[in-house]
């Protein structure tokens, strides 16, 4: 999904607004809400290990960075069997050893939180056309809150916040529930 995508949703709510400052408002509450919902993970790649080389460029779709490390692990190819391990992910897409782990106990398996870049042009379509409402909702708030223009509107801010707040709310909720609609179940077990 591009930016652009929800131009027609967002303007007539700012008129006057350029185009671009429209864009900027989009990306960053796209990067905002992939930062705080975790909703984009991904395995993104199989890091094989050189002994004595602690540090790795990442292979990362384009236009994303990488918002949060989930988890780490090593397995030997066929084997049951993951240890954890801890590497550092920085903002230049590299990752970092302190301590290398043995590259003969096979690859590192990394699953991550993405995020758009601060230059991406838009971002996955599972995510945009999904939570689309979260994304003008919370360009509108970045936008009417600009004091001394046409489309300033405070109060407005405090509106569309909250909306942007409840679509994150049901990002979250989606993603625990595994993203179903169906409800939790608990069975009962006996307490003896």
């Amino acid at each position: 999904m591009k930016w652009s995508d929800l131009f027609s949703r967002v303007m007539p709510h700012v008129p006057g607004c350029p185009e671009m400052m429209v864009e900027d408002a989009l990306r960053d509450t796209a990067i905002k809400f992939c930062r705080d919902s975790h909703l984009w993970r991904e395995q993104i790649m199989d890091l094989y290990l050189s002994p004595g080389i602690h540090r790795y460029e990442l292979d990362l779709p384009e236009q994303t960075e990488v918002a949060a490390l989930i988890c780490a692990w090593q397995r030997k190819p066929g084997s049951e069997h993951k240890e954890a391990v801890h590497p550092d992910i920085n903002v230049f897409r590299m990752v970092r050893f302190d301590t290398l782990p043995d590259p003969d106990k096979g690859p590192i398996e990394l699953h991550v939180v993405l995020q758009p870049t601060l230059d991406a042009d838009g971002m996955l379509d599972a995510i945009g056309l999904d939570y689309d409402q979260a994304l003008i909702h919370g360009a509108l708030e970045r936008l009417v809150i600009i004091p001394g223009k046409d489309w300033s509107n405070p109060n407005m801010a405090t509106y569309h916040r909250s909306k942007y707040l409840e679509s994150l709310t049901d990002a979250r909720l989606a993603k625990a529930n595994g993203n179903t609609e169906a409800p939790l179940r608990v069975s009962p077990q006996p307490f003896f």
